[in-house]
């Protein structure tokens, strides 16, 4: 019982943490180094932190869902993203 609440403060204190805008930026620069594995990581723990209430930055949502489009492009199609680098 003590460890689930001492675990509950510790999320508390985590998503009290959390720079939204800064993790999408991350995200961003992820994705243009070609790091797309970090890009998508990235991305989750927004979309997690987002689902447990945690508040939008400005557009934050409309960044995400363009990221998240991005990386499919670049999982499905990978000539795309091979022509973004040319």
């Amino acid at each position: 019982m003590a460890d689930s609440m001492l675990l509950s403060e510790i999320l508390k204190e985590v998503l009290r943490q959390m720079d939204p805008a800064a993790c999408l930026q991350l995200a961003y620069e992820a994705f243009n180094a070609d790091d797309f594995d970090e890009a998508r990581n990235t991305l989750a723990s927004y979309r997690n932190w987002r689902r447990r209430g945690g508040f939008e930055p400005h557009g934050g949502d409309h960044r995400a869902d363009e990221l998240e489009r991005m990386l499919i492009d670049c999982g499905i199609g990978r000539s795309r993203c091979d022509q973004r680098q040319t």
